[in-house]
This record gives C-alpha cells, structure tokens and sequence, in this order.
C-alpha cells in the first residue's frame, strides 16, 4: 500500500500523503498512538480553520496518523503495519483504561468512517476513565460502571462525534466485547442517557475547564438520583436483575 506525498491543496503547514486505498486502516495505528495528543491537534485545526468541511479535517488527521505511525515505527513507507501488539484478551471498560492496543474488528470499522469523530469518541473514553478511577469505587456492573459508560458517551456526544456516531460506537463496542445480555443492556441503557446529556454539556464547549466540570457534575448527580441502571446487588451480588443506581461508590 504504498504512500505518496504531494502537494496539499489545503491551507496548512505539511504535505498531505495520500493513501492509495480506501480502506486503509486507521484504526490499528491510532490504537497505538497517544489519543489524547492526537484530539488536541484534531481541535487546533478545528479552530485554525473553521470553515473546514469534515472531509477536509480527516484528510489533515490521515495525514498526521500517517506520519506518526512512521515515526513511531509503527507502520513503514508502504503503510503496512510493522509493530503489531500480542493479542490482547477481550476485556471490558471496567478492566483497564479504555483504547490502548484493544479496539475490536466492529470498533474499528465504525471509527475508520471519520478519523475526527473516532479520535473524539476514544479521548472522551480517556477522560470517563480517569474521572471514574479518581472519583468511584468498584467499577464493574456497579454505580461506577454506570457513571463510566454515561459520562463517556455524554462528552463524547458533545463535540464533534455527535450522537449517532457515539452510539453506534458504544454498540460496536458490546459487539467486539460481549457480556451477558442482561449486562449489555445495562451498558447500552447508560450510554443512551449519557448521549441525552450531550447537548446540555454542549453549552460548555468554549470553555474547556467548565466543561470538565459540568460533565463530572452532571453525570454523578445522574448517578445518585437513579437515572442509569446497575445490577441488584450488595455490591454486587447474584446478577439477576437491574435496579436504579445510586450513590454507593461515590467518592464526591
């Protein structure tokens, strides 16, 4: 599959390096590379140039996936995959902090529709890891579960991902990583009251910092006050049943 770098005809500072298929798969190089840094170009452009079309900021962030993942000998000059991971075990959200080397066949199909809303989709799945780690207990079928996948469907539904694509993302993610069925109801369940928190955090978008906290403070009141689902349990217990959440577990 080989890379050619030719002229950009967009109004930026590097060569775009065009792909020669289109179905290059993006995925398995931004599962290797740092999320967070990668939405924070994502957003300088965004802002650098806001009349660009989605197409327009995907072909910048083809290029920039591109040109780290050769750098970080990820992939080589014809962009075939040369450091690839061991298999990784199917593990849920609950087990380890979200993306890094783990995305599933179902997962990356739908992130490789748009680099700019799967980038988003997977720092937002960044940030509901590190506030569930800093401000839950527990973390599996639980409260925490709930706040986890609630919280990262709601600041991921907030920006540029949008609802859809966030849906869809959290579904591939059940499908690539199967629970129960009792269990992925609870999951798809959160997620759906996270996306309907998406366009009330929205609001904040401007301010990065209000944000942070509106999204932390929205979804753990929504916890407390028993809009998501968690299994029956004395924390857990036998997994039998869904009831409302509350606020076992809530370090705030």
């Amino acid at each position: 599959m080989a890379l050619e770098s030719t002229p950009n005809n967009l109004k930026n500072d590097f060569n775009y390096i065009e792909i020669s298929k289109q179905d290059f798969d993006y995925a398995s190089i931004v599962e290797k590379l740092d999320i967070d840094s990668l939405e924070r170009y994502s957003r300088e452009k965004q802002n650098e140039n806001p009349t660009f079309s989605e197409d327009e900021l995907n072909n910048l962030l083809k290029a920039e996936v591109i040109k780290r993942g050769i750098e970080s000998n990820i992939i080589n000059a014809d962009g075939e995959l040369i450091n690839t991971s061991p298999d990784i075990l199917p593990l849920s959200y609950g087990d380890l902090p979200i993306v890094k080397d783990k995305l599933g066949p179902n997962e990356k199909k739908v992130f490789n529709e748009s680099l700019v809303k799967g980038i988003a989709v997977l720092s937002a799945g960044n940030f509901a890891m590190n506030h569930y780690q800093k401000n839950y207990s527990g973390g599996e079928d639980d409260n925490a579960d709930a706040f986890r996948h609630s919280l990262w469907m709601a600041v991921s539904s907030a920006g540029v991902a949008g609802s859809d694509f966030s849906r869809r993302f959290g579904i591939a993610h059940e499908d690539d990583f199967p629970s129960s069925a009792l269990a992925r109801s609870m999951d798809l369940y959160n997620n759906n009251v996270g996306i309907s928190y998406g366009p009330k955090l929205a609001q904040f978008g401007g301010n990065a910092d209000l944000f942070d906290r509106m999204a932390f403070q929205m979804i753990n009141e929504a916890v407390k006050n028993g809009e998501m689902r968690r299994f029956r349990g004395t924390d857990i217990g036998v997994k039998t049943s869904l009831v409302k959440t509350n606020s076992t577990g809530a370090k705030k």
